[in-house]
């Protein structure tokens, strides 16, 4: 599925997730440390207006 590839491609280049390769596999995991920043930009944003 290269849209779902181009995408987890963009969330780990921002470090919102991370990759580990397990044989074949990968998984995938939320970068809590990045995405509670971004929560916290985005509720300033909210509240701003």
């Amino acid at each position: 599925m290269p849209g779902v590839s181009i995408n987890l491609r963009i969330l780990e280049e921002a470090d919102l997730i991370t990759e580990k390769r397990k044989g074949k596999n990968r998984l995938y995991s939320l970068n809590r440390k990045t995405t509670s920043e971004l929560v916290g930009f985005l509720m300033i944003c909210i509240t701003m207006n």
